[in-house]
């Protein structure tokens, strides 16, 4: 199976695929220049939501339609009014970055905290850090290389996160009433010489689909870590993935032209596949 592209835009990083189900419309992100855009099921094209103005490494959907976009100045609310987005002109949370600094992806847990990736412009010293819902926040993964996909299981109990520069995703143990992770195992390794891991989605049986970077295509693997499957696509670096439409049943998955030394005609677009043999959801909301 390979999948067929959203026309518009191309993206220099997209990411962040994520579907809103309360508006039935499929969203990412350009995080180099910090756009959002969204596609409705038909996927003929996308529609540009906002224009934040800074590098935007992840963005989430809250429970009653804003988004909580994850900047280089920390968080930032866009609000949704008359169907469109206002960002405050404020950060919620600042974040001081270093130079190079930036969010890399992010998920909510079941209680609504955010779980969010941190990266350095090196892929050293990266971290993982947890926000609470009162604002506060800690670190509880650090030493990373490029902190990046992430999911739970079916049951929550535990989390999946990956490493795009270890080439690992690891399994860990979650504890929901307080956001705490324990216990950590090498869920899945076994990738390309060419391609290593990055975003993620779990579907409705617990498989975790990721994103494969440099391979140009979409690995399923079992809740056990077997590789059980791929999809293809067009574009070399695909970035993440997500699941939506109607029944959950396609999936959909951003790519990006950075990195490459020749761009091809469908590099650094979307991509969707709808097949009844899959299905998801779109995860937690913020």
């Amino acid at each position: 199976m390979v999948m067929v592209p959203i026309d518009f835009p191309v993206c220099e990083l997209g990411e962040n695929a994520r579907w809103n189900p309360l508006d039935g419309r499929f969203y990412f992100t350009d995080i180099l220049n910090g756009a959002i855009y969204s596609a409705d099921s038909s996927c003929c094209s996308a529609r540009l939501e906002l224009e934040t103005g800074y590098q935007t490494g992840a963005f989430l959907i809250s429970r009653n339609g804003d988004i909580a976009l994850l900047t280089e100045k920390g968080l930032i609310w866009a609000r949704r009014q008359d169907g469109l987005f206002r960002m405050d002109e404020t950060a919620a949370i600042p974040f001081a970055f270093e130079e190079g600094e930036r969010f890399n992806d992010a998920v909510a847990d079941q209680e609504g905290r955010i779980i969010a990736g941190i990266k350095k412009a090196d892929n050293r010293d990266g971290r993982l850090i947890v926000i609470e819902k009162d604002g506060t926040w800690r670190t509880v993964l650090d030493h990373l290389r490029i902190s990046n996909g992430m999911g739970f299981s079916r049951d929550g109990a535990t989390f999946y996160h990956t490493d795009s520069g270890y080439k690992t995703i690891k399994a860990y143990s979650y504890d929901a009433q307080n956001g705490l992770i324990d216990d950590g195992r090498v869920f899945f390794a076994d990738f390309p010489e060419a391609g290593e891991p990055d975003g993620m989605a779990v579907d409705s049986d617990g498989n975790v689909w990721t994103a494969v970077w440099g391979a140009g295509a979409v690995f399923k693997i079992s809740p056990s870590g077997e590789l059980l499957g791929r999809v293809d696509a067009p574009a070399a670096n695909v970035s993440s993935v997500a699941f939506g439409g109607n029944g959950f049943h396609t999936l959909f998955a951003t790519s990006a032209t950075c990195g490459l030394d020749h761009i091809g005609d469908d590099d650094g677009k979307c991509y969707h596949l709808s097949d009844d043999s899959y299905k998801g959801d779109y995860g937690y909301l913020v």
